[in-house]
């Protein structure tokens, strides 16, 4: 027999903004990938990572770097 508990986890406000900062620079990274028609990893950070540091300075480097290889 199984119990199914519902109960609410607090969660921190910073995290949250970081993984909404690391989503934009998902969506920057992806965005230069379809308009330049290229998927390697090489190409997208020359051409993303100073935009991406730019734009979002609070996102650390090497979530810039994920985001460039997810």
């Amino acid at each position: 027999m199984f119990r199914t508990i519902k109960l609410k986890l607090p969660y921190d406000r910073p995290l949250i903004e970081t993984a909404k900062q690391f989503r934009n620079a998902c969506q920057l990274v992806l965005d230069y990938g379809f308009e330049n028609k290229t998927f390697n990893k090489n190409k997208l950070n020359r051409g993303t990572y100073r935009e991406v540091r730019g734009r979002i300075p609070t996102l650390p480097s090497a979530l810039v770097q994920t985001a460039r290889d997810t």
